[in-house]
């Protein structure tokens, strides 16, 4: 028999900064209100399918078991089949769920604006520098977070009278790679540099902006870079 209730936390690629930090409040919350934690996560990159991961989301079969009393659901990166499974999976349980950052009809969600969030960094940029040839990298073009960031961006570009312009969006997958393609693309003259780039998060970012110095591009002489969602790592 149980003696405190146990709140199940569904995450993806829980090693990740992002995760850890949200996880941590989430059980440290449960502990001041005298509760268990139960974290169901994978460790993959869930917007790329691999075989491997036929297996590992059988882990998400716990959601059915009868031991839990709440879940939290953190935000995630799935390739839409495996989403449609995990929110399929959710939405038989008889269990009060509540999503942290995902935006499902379905679901009761506690979120910030991205949109807001995308549109102010752009404001900076014109507001603050007097950019106009301003680029983005977000993530993959078929995960709503993407797109919104995208809107976000947009918004800022039409009320300050700017064009927006398709052409100077990239999609990448919110890993470290697609800011070390995107640079070399710049480095080689395939594509011009702007005066700045919005990245949709910091681990592109980085990965743009090691690649771009290590070639001897000055930064923010050359370009100004934005990232977004701290990667405490960094710090160091």
């Amino acid at each position: 028999m149980k003696n405190r209730p146990i709140i199940g936390a569904i995450a993806s690629q829980v090693a990740s900064n992002e995760q850890k930090q949200m996880l941590n409040g989430i059980i440290t919350q449960a502990q001041k209100l005298n509760m268990d934690t139960v974290i169901i996560s994978n460790v993959y990159n869930g917007s790329r399918f691999e075989p491997s991961m036929v297996a590992e989301n059988q882990i998400y079969e716990l959601l059915a078991a009868d031991v839990l009393d709440g879940l939290i659901l953190t935000p995630m990166v799935y390739e839409p089949e495996m989403k449609e499974q995990v929110f399929s999976k959710l939405k038989s349980v008889n269990l009060p769920v509540v999503s942290a950052g995902v935006d499902d009809e379905a679901i009761d969600s506690v979120n910030v604006s991205v949109i807001k969030d995308f549109e102010k960094l752009t404001d900076h940029f014109i507001e603050k520098h007097g950019y106009s040839d301003i680029a983005m990298l977000t993530g993959p073009e078929n995960i709503e977070t993407s797109r919104e960031r995208v809107n976000g961006y947009r918004n800022s570009l039409e009320k300050h009278g700017i064009k927006f312009d398709q052409d100077k969006i990239y999609y990448g997958d919110f890993w470290i790679v697609s800011g070390e393609t995107l640079a070399k693309k710049y480095i080689s003259g395939e594509l011009k540099m702007p005066q700045a780039i919005i990245c949709a998060n910091e681990f592109m970012a980085f990965g743009l902006i090691d690649t771009l110095m290590e070639n001897g591009v000055d930064i923010p002489e050359k370009m100004s870079v934005a990232g977004y969602e701290h990667v405490n790592e960094r710090i160091f």
